[in-house]
């Protein structure tokens, strides 16, 4: 067996309730952690390892799993089991349902069941919070990089992050990585978030721009996108304070 699943079965065997679960396959690698369908009886679960240096791209550990559970709460995440943070050991109820494509984030009724999905995880109530995750996202980046060569980008970012600032506040509960594969299709066509590492109490506008830069949407779509997700949210959005999130999330794109 493969060392990683041989990680995996060893943290199975020390995790009460999952003593005799079993490794199914691994489901994915990223420069976080490792993740894996498991299975105990008859119930599935995705167990997921935090890598060493997660630290550098997810700081606060704990602060997902209080969004994810929040979300949870709303039908828009799965069930946590199992969470020790002190390990970096995870385990949520698995999902059955499909993993979106790029292709389906162009297509019109995808979209807007999106909007809708993220519409209403955007209006779950939660305390006002002034998050600094995207300034420690840049510094973090900064350290981390032995290049000078993206100070252009790191002060272009900071830049945007200050005209932000000058702007009124605005907060929910956000996911700040709505990629594509974050995104889950149930049998019933409900939209479901996965993968919470990086969500925050922030502005509902990072997220926003993250779809619509990171899928590349043309005007159209955009255009389709933003206003079913006005319409459900009951707000006119600010295209300038987008516009700059948009700016900031390709700027973090090309540093990361």
């Amino acid at each position: 067996m493969p060392k990683l699943f041989d990680d995996a079965s060893v943290t199975l065997g020390s995790i009460p309730g999952f003593v005799n679960a079993q490794v199914v396959n691994r489901l994915a690698v990223s420069s976080t952690s490792n993740t894996y369908l498991i299975e105990r009886s008859k119930e599935r679960f995705v167990l997921r390892l935090r890598l060493e240096d997660a630290s550098v791209f997810v700081p606060d550990i704990q602060l997902e799993e209080r969004c994810s559970s929040l979300a949870y709460r709303h039908g828009l995440a799965p069930e946590t089991v199992f969470c020790d943070i002190s390990k970096g050991v995870l385990i949520r109820r698995y999902i059955e349902g499909v993993v979106w494509s790029s292709e389906q984030v162009h297509l019109e009724a995808k979209l807007s069941s999106l909007a809708l999905a993220l519409s209403r995880l955007h209006r779950i109530s939660v305390d006002p919070v002034n998050s600094s995750w995207p300034s420690a996202a840049v510094n973090r980046y900064q350290n981390y990089l032995s290049s000078d060569a993206p100070q252009v980008l790191i002060s272009s970012a900071q830049s945007i992050l200050d005209e932000i600032a000058s702007m009124p506040a605005e907060t929910a509960l956000c996911h700040n990585d709505l990629v594509c594969g974050n995104i889950l299709q149930l049998p019933q066509g409900k939209v479901m978030f996965i993968d919470w590492e990086y969500s925050s109490i922030a502005d509902p506008y990072f997220d926003l721009a993250n779809i619509i830069q990171y899928h590349s949407l043309s005007a159209d779509l955009e255009a389709l996108f933003l206003n079913c997700y006005a319409k459900a949210a009951g707000i006119q959005l600010s295209a300038s304070r987008l516009e700059l999130w948009k700016w900031f999330y390709n700027d973090l794109q090309a540093l990361w």
